[in-house]
This record gives C-alpha cells, structure tokens and sequence, in this order.
C-alpha cells in the first residue's frame, strides 16, 4: 500500500464505524444557527408581508417600522387614529396569520 492509502486505512480502522445520524437539512441549520446565537425567523418575511396585504395599501403608507423580533411582531404607526383601529383587531390579525401559514408563528402583535 502507498502511504496516502495506508494512513486512511489505519485511520478508518482506529475510528470505527460511522456514527452519523440522518436528519432533515432544517433541523441541522435550526441547530447550527442555535449553537452560534444567531436569532433566525424563517417566516420573518412571510409574516410582514401577510401583515402588510391584510392592513392593504392605504394603512400601509402610515406604518412607520415593522419588524419581527422572536414571535412578537411590532408595528409602529405614525397616526393614532390608524394605531387605535390596529389595536382593535390585532388578536384577529394574529390569528388569521397563523392559520395561513399553519402554525403558530406570532404569539402577538404590538402596535406603537
């Protein structure tokens, strides 16, 4: 045997059998991205822009910032009158969110 083959050889007989699991390429990512601390929301856009086209356009020209931080969405809106009408129907806004994506992505919504 050449010295490159008898290094592995000897290697993969001092290691043993493979102990590598199988899983889905999301779990794996999901654990990697937990490991470095790094706060990733897949369905951060999906959420915003389900937000936005419920909402419509002319209510969307008022919203100042939104943005996702863990399953809290938060909205900030520039006329109180649009953020009183917003805080009226956040909890049905929520719900129909979750129920289009199916699952519960958004525990709540909050409206500044």
């Amino acid at each position: 045997m050449s010295g490159i083959n008898q290094y592995y050889f000897l290697e993969k007989k001092r290691r043993g059998r493979s102990i590598a699991n199988e899983s889905p390429i999301a779990d794996v990512l999901n654990q990697f991205l937990k490991k470095c601390h790094i706060d990733y929301n897949p369905y951060e856009d999906k959420v915003i822009a389900l937000f936005k086209e419920m909402v419509g356009t002319m209510i969307e020209k008022f919203i100042t910032d939104i943005r996702m931080n863990g399953m809290i969405l938060n909205v900030k809106v520039s006329l109180p009158t649009i953020k009183a009408e917003l805080m009226m129907v956040r909890d049905a806004m929520r719900d129909n969110i979750n129920r289009k994506l199916g699952k519960e992505v958004l525990k709540s919504i909050i409206i500044k």
